[in-house]
């Protein structure tokens, strides 16, 4: 099955979209296609991929970790949707006292998409400090926009309600109970990593995070940092797709929470959000044309990527590092949805499963 898929991902590595790339098609508990293609640079005595290769998540750790951690805090009664953050944060300014938990997850907060932290401390202000002190880009509900630096606020926000790092809480609240072995922030061995660009030192980024201000804050962050493999993502999107209870049995969030989770509650803006999840549809939507309309996932900047359809099970994991070795390399953005498309159209050719 799904050969046109293999052909795609082939000719993507030949036209340097990605030097390699790990791939998992699967329906409910049944995974239907795992493939791995390349090196994990264009190196010729680079390694293989493998499924065991780690790949930087990138903005996949909105969900991975800081998502999913918001799902089980609303499960367990601890927020609501529409606390202001001027209860985690009594100090927050005025103009951002009365933006909400929801707002956040869904990306219309009007918090600045992105900044450099390190522009705005001096040693002694607290990244949520920063955040709280930068000014909004627009009016709170009125847009949506897609915020690293809003992510990072929820994080916070989070290690309060739990009294404990973020780092900490994804192990002991996603990882450990899915039995995500290699998934984590900053991984200690980095011989099996897909690299990604080099640092403003000409430093290779291998087993470092991609992505500014995680790696500002030392590598843990709740818009990124996490690494990943193909083989853990396939527990993970799994249980995604079977509604939030993993292969092993254990109920990782409510799936009523889940469900609340993938409602799109920005429509008319420029994209499809739901309580972190990106939806299909709207701008620059990733999963190709042919996905059903209740489709959700998330991409990674780096070249990663999930999409789940809730009403068969149906799910695809893209795992590349399309920055190396530079973040000006796009082709694989248009692989992607490619991909996508060749992906759903096998799959719905046949009945649909159930889950």
């Amino acid at each position: 099955m799904f050969e046109t898929v293999s052909d795609l991902l082939l000719e993507a590595i030949e036209q340097k979209a990605t030097p390699g790339v790990a791939a998992a098609i699967g329906c409910g508990h049944e995974i239907l296609y795992e493939r791995c293609f390349g090196r994990l640079s264009y190196d010729e005595d680079a390694p293989v991929v493998t499924p065991e290769t780690l790949y930087d998540m990138a903005s996949v750790t909105k969900i991975l970790c800081t998502t999913m951690l918001c799902l089980q805090a609303l499960g367990e009664g601890r927020i609501y949707l529409r606390d202001p953050i001027s209860l985690y944060f009594p100090e927050a300014p005025a103009d951002k006292r009365d933006i909400t938990l929801f707002q956040l997850l869904t990306h219309t907060s009007g918090i600045d998409p992105h900044f450099y932290l390190w522009d705005y401390v001096d040693g002694k202000e607290h990244p949520a400090e920063v955040i709280l002190n930068h000014p909004l880009m627009y009016r709170p509900g009125t847009e949506v926009r897609y915020s690293c630096m809003g992510f990072i606020l929820l994080g916070k926000i989070l290690e309060k309600i739990y009294d404990a790092p973020i780092d900490e809480l994804f192990q002991r609240r996603v990882a450990v109970p899915l039995g995500l072995d290699k998934t984590g922030y900053c991984p200690a061995d980095s011989q099996n990593i897909a690299p990604t660009e080099y640092d403003a030192d000409a430093r290779l980024l291998q087993g470092r995070v991609h992505d500014e201000n995680a790696r500002f804050q030392n590598g843990v962050s709740a818009n990124a940092g996490i690494f990943s493999n193909l083989t853990d993502m396939e527990v993970f999107v799994e249980t995604l797709a079977c509604g939030g209870t993993a292969p092993n049995g254990i109920e990782l969030i409510p799936p009523r929470c889940l469900e609340k989770a993938i409602v799109n509650y920005t429509k008319g803006m420029a994209e499809n959000r739901g309580l972190g999840f990106k939806l299909y549809g709207g701008s620059a939507n990733f999963m190709g044309d042919l996905f059903p309309d209740a489709a959700f996932g998330h991409t990674g900047y780096t070249g990663t990527g999930f999409a789940v359809d809730p009403e068969t099970g149906f799910y695809i994991i893209l795992l590349a590092n399309r920055v190396h070795p530079t973040r000006n390399q796009t082709l694989w953005l248009r692989t992607r949805r490619l991909v996508h498309n060749a992906a759903a159209a096998e799959f719905y050719r046949e009945d649909k499963r159930l889950v």
